[in-house]
């Protein structure tokens, strides 16, 4: 053949390839929304997709929720590439960070309905609606701290900051935009109250702030993707999603104590459901502080450990993406919920026997037992509301609607006696505040509309 001959073979064949559509095409991962850079892709068959975390500071593993092929790259570094040979409408997601999620259309069109709304446009439109009603009549007391995860910062790529309200006007005290501060995800009071512990889910450190000046005092690494933070005692936990293991800091210095594996194995990234220890992500505490109970979102089981040894003494399985793991005051009973089936189960510690199972709702998330032990409030984000439960029927007692994108519950108390239960949203800009003793929504905290992404919560009042 000579060499002209050649020369237009080449070039027919690379034009050939790309009215194909079968040129390497790169999705960007990044830490702002929304996550997937483009969110919606549409190539020919016989297409290699290369998904590029090297922009990202942790991993997002990629996994199919539907189309003709299983998509499951487990963790990586850097990228990973897959060829879709198969015509067909691919929506993944990554198991660690869940909400992010994208679709790939296969020698097809994505259909807009398909398209979750906040990878539509961002920010999403119900972050135009109005603030649904008035605040509560009825005070609180002291401060309702919130991490607004996706609030955008001038002076960093990384988004996230936290919104401390007084509880007593329902006013905004001041905004924490630090640009250290990574997807801040949830946070927690030290034990000697003077500090906010407070993970960012997007990196591997978690950060003390003081509780007065609202200003960072340290950086503490201890793994990859913590996700909570509760304190026990002279004990700090903190779930590492992505390093499948919980850091035990000590409470008064905040240093590292040691890390517990959940794995059954040697510590290794695995695939989803390769392990049920896998992806330990929202952990609760009990009320003598004896045992703590774990969702493992990859896993997709729930796990008790008892805090003096630090062994596990429960293991069950659950559905797909448990996000939240509760636990009674007394210890006796663990609960937990499928963010993709909405599948509620409870269950004796002790026994191991089976005490409920039911659709609680669309897309749970947490499930936070009451201070007196009697309810539970479960957020519902796919129904931008809660579900209150008897604590010990395990019946659900009414639902009430919040705000789009319903997802962390905690208590704080009002004046007057009784307690509220504040909502965080993801999608809204605003808390809502449920009177727990009359199963009603009291009222509506506004925010500043740049404040979404409302993850944890919490209240601060001693």
């Amino acid at each position: 053949m000579t060499q002209p001959m050649k020369n237009l073979l080449v070039l027919f064949s690379f034009l050939f390839l790309v009215a194909c559509g079968t040129q390497p095409t790169t999705i960007h991962i990044k830490d702002q929304p929304p996550w997937y850079f483009p969110a919606v892709l549409e190539v020919e068959e016989g297409t290699t997709v290369t998904f590029d975390d090297s922009m990202a500071a942790v991993v997002h593993p990629i996994l199919a929720l539907s189309g003709p092929a299983n998509l499951s790259s487990g963790h990586f570094k850097e990228t990973w590439s897959y060829t879709f040979t198969e015509p067909g409408i691919y929506h993944y997601y990554c198991p660690v960070h869940p909400y992010m999620q994208g679709l790939i259309g296969v020698g097809m069109s994505v259909p807009k309905d398909m398209i979750p709304y906040w990878a539509q446009s961002w920010p999403p439109h119900t972050a135009q609606q109005p603030t649904p009603g008035p605040t509560p009549t009825t005070p609180g007391i002291g401060e309702v701290w919130l991490d607004a995860q996706f609030y955008p910062k001038n002076t960093s790529d990384k988004p996230g900051a936290v919104i401390v309200i007084d509880a007593e006007t329902w006013k905004v005290k001041k905004i924490i935009d630090d640009p250290r501060l990574n997807n801040p995800h949830n946070l927690w009071l030290s034990s000697d109250g003077n500090n906010i512990l407070q993970t960012n889910w997007f990196d591997s450190y978690l950060s003390v702030i003081d509780r007065y000046s609202g200003l960072i005092t340290k950086h503490i690494y201890i793994g990859e993707s913590p996700a909570h933070v509760m304190t026990s005692h002279d004990k700090i936990y903190v779930t590492l999603q992505g390093a499948d293991g919980i850091a035990v800091l000590d409470g008064t210095t905040f240093e590292p104590v040691t890390t517990i594996r959940t794995t059954h194995g040697a510590h290794e990234h695995h695939n989803q459901a390769s392990d049920p220890g896998t992806g330990p992500h929202g952990n609760w505490i009990n009320a003598n502080m004896t045992r703590m109970a774990v969702a493992h979102t990859e896993g997709a089981s729930i796990s008790v450990w008892d805090l003096t040894t630090h062994t596990k003494i429960f293991e069950q399985p659950s559905d797909p993406l448990p996000l939240f793991a509760g636990i009674s005051p007394d210890g006796t009973r663990a609960w937990t919920a499928s963010l993709l089936s909405g599948a509620f189960v409870a269950y004796d510690i002790d026994t191991g026997d089976l005490l409920k199972e039911f659709v609680v709702g669309k897309a749970p998330i947490q499930a936070v037992p009451s201070p007196d032990g009697t309810l539970i409030t479960t957020a519902l984000t796919g129904d931008a509301g809660v579900v209150i439960i008897n604590a010990t029927t395990f019946e659900p007692i009414i639902t009430l609607k919040t705000g789009a994108g319903a997802h962390g519950v905690i208590y704080g108390p009002k004046q007057g006696g009784g307690w509220y239960a504040y909502i965080s949203h993801k999608f809204v800009p605003w808390i809502s505040v449920i009177d727990i003793n009359t199963l009603t929504v009291a009222g509506h905290i506004p925010l500043p509309k740049e404040a979404l992404g409302g993850q944890g919560i919490l209240a601060v009042y001693n």
